[in-house]
């Protein structure tokens, strides 16, 4: 199953735990491979360098070949940020494509302390990745694509989210 990451096999790497680096440990027979992702000083560390963090996380495992991932987040109070940056990653637009090829699905299971706390977290950041997603879509259209229209359109869909939506121009909404 699991082989232990010691200390000796870390310092082969190199592996400093400076911020945002990224080590690859393969484990005997390189049939697991363990990614060490460096955190930094603990007093500077915030939501959005974790977000980036795992971001950059998110294209390594794109490079990868792995088809599941197991993310140890145990000691780590914000995992959430580090998936939500994972999240975001993710993102493509394909819309407009005459054939858009599947992305490759990769699973990934983050281990926490606190499971109710990390879920609620998580949620916040979900609506929010959620409103990010929208934006990315509406500023990849053509602009023959996003009209006056379908842009008030858009943001009255969200209204549903209990965001208050005001549309100024009685010439997009006719009336």
């Amino acid at each position: 199953c699991c082989f232990p990451v010691t200390i000796l096999a870390i310092a082969a790497t190199g592996f400093t735990g400076k911020a945002g680096s990224i080590s690859q440990l393969y484990a005997v027979g390189g049939y697991q491979r363990v990614l060490l992702l460096g955190l930094g000083d603990n007093a500077v560390i915030n939501d959005n360098k974790l977000a980036t963090y795992g971001a950059d996380l998110a294209a390594t495992i794109d490079k990868s070949a792995a088809k599941h991932v197991t993310i140890d987040g145990r000691y780590l109070a914000a995992a959430p940020q580090l998936a939500h940056g994972l999240e975001l990653r993710a993102y493509r637009f394909d819309q407009l494509k005459s054939k858009a090829e599947p992305a490759r699905k990769v699973g990934v299971d983050i281990v926490v302390a606190d499971v109710k706390s990390a879920e609620q977290q998580h949620q916040k950041l979900q609506t929010i990745a959620d409103g990010v997603y929208l934006a990315r879509d509406l500023t990849n259209l053509p602009a023959a694509d996003l009209t006056p229209q379908s842009f008030a359109e858009a943001a009255q869909a969200l209204q549903k989210l209990g965001v208050k939506v005001t549309v100024l121009d009685s010439i997009v909404t006719g009336k």
